[in-house]
């Protein structure tokens, strides 16, 4: 370009003798001259020169204004500078009348790195071809500074390149807002490495270059109770935490690997097989080995573990999503084992872990999809039999998993950071109702909600619930929280002061769970704001069987009522365990003898008939197992079998088997045991495989109808999805199973 360009092979020999030089036109920013054969090379600069001054230097003054640098050079005579405009120096911090003596050569001061993509053009031009292209170049200050060239080629009548004209521009500012919207798109801002959106780039490109006999491997990788840590040192401490962590695992990058902060907590790791199969594995322990030394944050020692998932291509999937997907499964049942662990994705992921990591996956939105529902079970005055309060349940419609217990998602609620945005939608949703009731002349009763003990750690906790009830207009006395000892127990000192500005409120506090914690006694002794206790079920269950269980109980009772505080007894399924709580003088009863959990509209009935409760409605048959059309065989005793899930809403899912147990079965379906939660749905199809009395079962089907036994036991009809040689040849099996059962 400026100054003499020595890779140029030359295209057109120079004339010797020019005349009659002319100036013909000026066309944009070309500038053509007509030449005659006997011109002088010193004539054709007079020439150009005057051409310059004519044409040219009248704008100088508006030329030294721009950001940019013109110029102009001889191909025919050296390659010679013929100008360049002021704007040539602000960019390259070099003197005009150095570029034009040829003292400084453009070639020579652009970056190393991208001189030779710049050679490689050039050749371009002789070909009629103007270029347009950006590089670096080094300044007269040693800064890297980011260039815009467009150079346009001048021909002579015979085809052949004289001149070579063009602008160049700074575009280093551009390049560098590039290059941060770059950063921000690919790149995690906290901690510097790659996001998932780079990450899964990073899986699709060697998805397109390797082969079924090349292999890597996916590890997901999640910090333990991160929520307990923020709570206890703050967000600060968490993010400089998740630095340290991601520069630990950043320690793991090999060769053409990657490393990923994925979201919150979570990171992800692009393992190339580089050694053996067994490779990420023993990566995977070593990671797990170099958490184990505690992390020093701002002074405090944090003691962080985590949980790996392990999947592995081509095996495991093809997709970025499958990979991700799949290795995420694992990692969620690592965290069943115990955190601190790590698992390699299968096929015989249970059923129960696939549904804990779909319910993670969906917990964020289930509020902003309003996919939270509530159920009121009634507490019932011991002595009267009549209801005096209720406690609000939640429960999660979930689109495919159906009506999902919170013992199924509370914990992972915690895990992941949403329980306190959970608590607050219960909190609003219970005084919006009451309000409601009220203004329909109900007779409305008090209502206990759980709060967790991470929301009693909140400062705002008892504003926000004063603000709920001031824009209700709800007494107080019509709410109740509920905590859990263990809770209690684990943050004593703030949780105190919340309870106390609640009871200033006219709040009452319960204490749930009671007897499962320890030092139970010591801490009703110290904490005189807690209204009332509950007795976990787990006390109640034998109270009529087990003299020990009935004494712990009855001194229970005792002491609570010599500390003025209220009995609440839960899990109160019979007759006798009514009539020893009545005995003792507990005061209030709680439990499936009474009536199970009621969704809201069932609810409203109860408050309608003067909170008057119909008995026993655990004992409803309504599941529809009286609907048989064929013959059923009653098994001696439940059969050990398996169960698995083949499809959701008609896509299929593979995972592995759980136990189930066969309670009957006929050729239209069976009837098991299980204590997994399942929904009542028909787009859930179900696998079974059993041996009965040397007999094999194989069948599908889909739950119709489901009842629950006992806390965390649950029977389930099951209608089966055969055809009809299929029913044939099953009524073949269970008739010779019958046989068999009556020989013994």
């Amino acid at each position: 370009m400026l100054g003499r360009i020595d890779f140029f092979n030359r295209r057109n020999k120079r004339n010797e003798n020019y005349n009659n030089t002319n100036e013909k036109e000026v066309e944009g920013n070309q500038l053509i001259i007509s030449e005659t054969e006997d011109d002088s090379v010193s004539l054709l600069d007079n020439t150009f020169k005057s051409f310059f001054k004519k044409y040219i230097e009248k704008y100088v003054s508006i030329l030294g204004d721009l950001h940019v640098g013109i110029w102009v050079i001889d191909v025919t005579n050296h390659y010679r500078v013929l100008y360049c405009s002021p704007g040539i120096q602000k960019i390259s911090g070099y003197a005009r009348s150095q570029i034009e003596s040829g003292k400084v050569k453009w070639a020579d001061i652009i970056f190393s790195e991208d001189i030779h993509q710049y050679q490689k053009i050039q050749p371009l031009l002789f070909n009629r071809e103007s270029i347009n292209h950006q590089y670096r170049i080094v300044n007269a200050n040693n800064e890297i500074v980011w260039i815009q060239d467009h150079t346009v080629p001048t021909f002579d009548d015979s085809g052949n390149v004289i001149r070579l004209s063009g602008i160049i521009t700074d575009i280093t500012e551009q390049k560098l807002a590039e290059e941060k919207i770059h950063f921000y798109a690919y790149y995690d801002f906290l901690t510097g490495l790659a996001n998932r959106r780079l990450f899964e780039k990073e899986i699709n490109k060697r998805l397109a270059t390797y082969s079924f006999e090349q292999h890597f491997s996916v590890l997901y990788i999640d910090i333990n109770r991160f929520k307990h840590i923020i709570e206890t040192f703050g967000n600060k401490v968490g993010d400089m935490l998740i630095e340290k962590v991601a520069g630990i695992l950043h320690r793991y990058k090999k060769q053409d690997g990657i490393v990923a902060r994925i979201g919150g907590d979570q990171f992800a790791i692009l393992l190339p097989m580089i050694h053996h199969i067994e490779y990420p594995v023993e990566v995977a322990k070593e990671i797990i080995a170099a958490m184990e030394t505690p992390i020093v944050v701002e002074g405090y020692q944090i003691n962080c573990t985590i949980s790996i998932g392990i999947s592995n291509y081509p095996t495991d999937g093809s997709e970025p999503d499958e990979l991700l997907r799949n290795a995420e499964v694992a990692l969620y049942r690592a965290k069943e084992q115990g955190k601190n662990h790590f698992q390699i994705f299968s096929s015989s992921m249970n059923v129960h872990t696939y549904k804990l990591f779909q319910l993670e996956k969906d917990l964020r939105q289930a509020i902003v999809r309003d996919e939270f529902i509530l159920h009121y079970q009634p507490k019932v005055e011991t002595k009267t039999e009549k209801m005096v309060g209720a406690e609000a349940l939640i429960r999660w419609n979930h689109p495919d998993w159906g009506m999902v217990s919170p013992i199924d998602f509370i914990s992972v609620a915690e895990e992941i950071g949403m329980i306190n945005d959970i608590g607050d939608w219960v909190l609003r949703t219970v005084v919006q109702s009451i309000a409601e009731w009220k203004k329909q002349g109900l007779p409305v009763v008090p209502i206990s909600i759980n709060v967790s003990g991470q929301r009693f750690l909140k400062n705002d906790f008892s504003m926000i619930v004063k603000g709920v009830l001031d824009d209700t207009k709800v007494h107080p006395s019509l709410l109740e929280l509920e905590i859990t000892e263990t809770s209690l127990m684990s943050n004593e000192m703030m949780i105190t002061s919340t309870i106390e500005s609640l009871k200033l409120l006219g709040i009452k506090i319960s204490l749930d769970d009671f007897g499962t914690g320890f030092s139970s006694i010591s801490y009703l002794r110290q904490f005189r704001s807690i209204h009332t206790i509950k007795f976990d079920r787990s006390f109640i269950q034998h109270v009529c069987e087990n003299d020990y269980d009935a004494s712990i109980v009855k001194s229970l009772i005792h002491l609570a009522h010599g500390l003025n505080m209220n009995v609440v007894a839960e899990g109160v399924e019979t007759q006798g365990q009514l009539a020893f709580l009545r005995e003792n003088k507990c005061d209030l009863i709680q439990g499936y003898y009474f009536s199970k959990p009621l969704p809201s509209d069932e609810f409203k009935k109860l408050l309608k008939k003067d909170m008057k409760l119909p008995l026993n409605q655990l004992k409803s048959t309504s599941h529809g197992e009286n609907r048989r059309k064929f013959f059923r065989l009653e098994l001696p005793k439940p059969v050990s079998s398996t169960m698995t899930v083949a499809k959701i809403k008609n896509q299929s899912v593979e995972m592995g088997k759980t136990n189930i147990l066969i309670e009957n079965m006929s050729a239209g379906g069976i009837r098991f045991l299980s204590n997994i939660r399942l929904p009542v749905r028909e787009d859930i199809l179900l696998k079974f495989y059993a041996e009965i009395m040397g007999q094999n079962l194989n069948v599908k089907g889909h739950i119709v109808w489901k009842l629950e036994q006992e806390s965390g036991l649950y029977q389930y009809g099951v209608e089966l999805d055969i055809s009809e040689d299929e029913k044939e040849e099953l009524v073949k099996t269970i008739l010779k199973l019958e046989l068999e059962i009556n020989k013994e």
